[in-house]
C-alpha cells in the first residue's frame, strides 16, 4: 500500500474515531443548549430584543431526559432573570389583557416548550413552541446533525410564525 492511501486511510479512521468518540461522550448533554437557538429573539424577533422573563412548559417538553429538563431550565435561567414554571407564577403586571379582560399578551417575557422529537446516529429532530402574544409566536421542527463537537443545524421543517 503506497504512503498516501495510508495517510488517507488513518486520516479518515480519526476522523471517524472522533466523530463517534465526541457523539457518545458529548452530544446528548448539548442537547438542551438547541433551545436557546429557538427563543424568539432568535427566530422571530431582532437580535436586540431582550426579555426579562420566560414560562418553561415544562409539561409540553416531550424527549428529554431528567438530566436534559434541568440543564434546559438552567440555561434558560442564565439567559431571563426569570424563569416560571406555571402560568400562576407569572406576575399579573407582565400578562398583557384588553379592556375585557382577555389575554392578549405576555409584557417582556414569553412561554416557551422545547422537544425532542425523534433521534438517530448523528442526527436530532428538535420541535419548539413560543408564544408572546396573540401576533408574536412561532413553532417548528428542527433538525441538527452532530459534526464531530457540537449540533449543526441541517434544516427547519415546517415553522410557523405569526
Amino acid at each position: 500500500m503506497s504512503k498516501p492511501i495510508k495517510i488517507t486511510l488513518i486520516t479518515i479512521g480519526i476522523l471517524v474515531v472522533l466523530q463517534v468518540g465526541t457523539f457518545l461522550i458529548f452530544s446528548f448533554s448539548q442537547i438542551p443548549s438547541i433551545a436557546l437557538r429557538l427563543t424568539p429573539e432568535q427566530t422571530h424577533f431582532s437580535e436586540d430584543t431582550t426579555f426579562s422573563w420566560v414560562w418553561l412548559q415544562a409539561d409540553l417538553c416531550r424527549g428529554l431526559t431528567e438530566e436534559q429538563n434541568t440543564r434546559l431550565r438552567s440555561l434558560l435561567a442564565d439567559r431571563y432573570p426569570s424563569v416560571y414554571d406555571a402560568v400562576s407564577e407569572i406576575p399579573e403586571k407582565s400578562i398583557d389583557r384588553d379592556s375585557d379582560g382577555n389575554w392578549i399578551g405576555y409584557d417582556d417575557g414569553f412561554s416557551f416548550s422545547y422537544s425532542v422529537v425523534s433521534r438517530g446516529l448523528f442526527w436530532v429532530r428538535i420541535g419548539h413552541c413560543d408564544r408572546v402574544g396573540n401576533l408574536g409566536a412561532s413553532s417548528g421542527e428542527h433538525v441538527y446533525v452532530w459534526i464531530l463537537y457540537r449540533w449543526f443545524r441541517l434544516y427547519d421543517d415546517g415553522m410557523a410564525l405569526s
